[in-house]
């Protein structure tokens, strides 16, 4: 859209009035009266679409943003993530910290991860309008945007296009509004999902999750009851389904699964103790392997030696400069991606680090990694020690945010007592949640922690 930049004042006076029809008549210039479906490859198959809008529309939808801000935070939900302080990995970590809490207190934790098909293409246009007319959404903005959803429709793969085509219902992926929108036709449904301190649910645009800890006929009564509940909402309201091939169930001890499997059936997905809760390892608290062990560490760590092998087959043609910020923008956060909740093992962060160096420094027999990595500020030092930096922003989160579904500070007094306490962890195969991933990261820096609020460092400065 920087092409905009380059007109004169009086093609920016034009611009504001087309753009100021656009919304008085809820129509778009016949120039404009289209949308490209870019088909991007999923990883595990299929393909996934994505409109392209004419950049009139999404320099429009960059404008009207901060309206749709204003009312997102008009009618805020703990439940919603996609928001400040509510990323996808704040959310896992929240569920994580609980159930571990609560395991280690001697109860039972257990978590239902349902996946929506196709959720965008299921949208009622029509249900939509009347819900964001009824909870106070701009009309204007609304009606452009959805005549701007019902333009014809050019699909694109490969090169090839066909069309035009023309939809009857569904959001397109692509729009500056169209996590507003989700929120606008899930609200009223999610509204009548119960949570209190020991039951929470989240949203994550198609991704529902059910958390619930206590005693063992408390955690089924809580899961089972709210699935039931969940289940006929998402049929009956948002006109969707859930994809029993992506649901996922983890639970604190085999028992809790068997029996819950029990009582879900299909709905409860295949039975694994580990399942990925938006793309990071949750396990519910249950002892199994060590972070660096679980599948998805293993599928990050191929990833991360995949490209590895490619970079330094490229090194000679791009230089090490260009590898070294290639490496840190890519292959880094991938591999350490949701490193928050369950930390970096020993064995993953040596593996980190020896594949950083590859990419850095001079290449003389005899170097140093340790001394490489510290010329090069060491762009991996936030990945092991983000167990750390989320417990930070998460008191900071308490302390400042202070909305429904934060860490209350009874938790975290009781979580830290459990974990520094009464039985600290001495190696990472003991790992079960958060608080005992922190107090591993804690011991690599010789670092210790006087309350749940006090850190101290190896030089004895808090």
């Amino acid at each position: 859209m920087r092409h905009f930049m380059l007109l004169s004042d009086a093609g920016l006076e034009v611009l504001s009035g087309i753009i100021e029809l656009m919304e008085a008549t809820s129509e778009l210039p016949r120039q404009l009266d289209v949308v490209l479906l870019a088909m991007l490859p999923k990883p595990a198959g299929g393909y996934r679409p994505i409109g392209v809008f004419p950049g009139l529309y999404r320099l429009w939808g960059k404008a009207r943003r901060p309206y749709c801000k204003e009312w997102e935070l008009k009618h805020h939900r703990s439940y919603f993530g996609c928001g400040e302080a509510a990323g996808a990995v704040d959310l896992v970590w929240r569920q994580c910290f609980r159930s571990e809490a609560a395991t280690s207190s001697g109860k039972h934790a257990a978590t239902l991860l349902w996946d929506l098909v196709k959720f965008y293409e299921s949208f009622n246009l029509q249900l939509l309008e009347e819900r964001g007319i009824r909870l106070g959404f701009p009309p204007a903005l609304l009606y452009l945007a959805l005549r701007a959803y019902r333009a014809p429709r050019f699909v694109t793969i490969n090169g090839y296009a066909d069309g035009p085509f023309y939809a009857r219902k569904g959001l397109t992926a692509g729009c500056s509004l169209a996590t507003t929108f989700v929120r606008i036709y899930c609200i009223e449904a999610y509204d009548k999902i119960p949570i209190t301190p020991s039951q929470q649910f989240f949203n994550f645009i198609d991704d529902d999750s059910v958390a619930c800890a206590g005693s063992l006929r408390e955690v089924v009564r809580g899961i089972t009851s709210t699935a039931d509940l969940l289940e006929g909402l998402i049929t009956k309201e948002l006109q969707s389904s859930i994809s029993p091939a992506k649901a996922g169930l983890v639970a604190s001890s085999a028992g809790l699964d068997r029996l819950l499997r029990k009582r879900l059936g299909g709905l409860a997905g295949d039975p694994q103790v580990e399942q990925s809760n938006l793309g990071i390892a949750d396990c519910a608290a249950r002892r199994g392997k060590a972070p660096g062990r679980s599948v998805k560490a293993k599928q990050r760590a191929r990833v991360l030696a995949q490209k590895s092998r490619r970079l330094r087959r490229l090194m000679g043609a791009i230089g090490t400069k260009v590898a070294s910020r290639v490496v840190k923008a890519g292959p880094v956060p991938g591999f350490a991606y949701g490193a928050e909740v369950l930390g970096l093992a020993d064995e993953q962060a040596h593996r980190l680090h020896r594949s950083i160096g590859a990419h850095m420094g001079p290449k003389a027999a005899g170097r140093s990694l340790r001394a490489v990595l510290i010329l090069a500020d060491d762009p991996s030092w936030r990945s092991c020690y983000s167990p750390i930096l989320q417990y930070a922003r998460e008191l900071w989160t308490r302390a400042t945010c202070r909305f429904a579904g934060a860490i209350r500070w009874g938790e975290f007094r009781h979580s830290w007592h459990d974990i520094f306490v009464r039985q600290p962890p001495t190696k990472w195969s003991q790992v079960r949640g958060p608080m005992s991933a922190m107090y591993l990261s804690l011991q690599r820096l010789h670092w210790t922690m006087l309350n749940p609020y006090t850190f101290v460092t190896d030089k004895g400065g808090m």
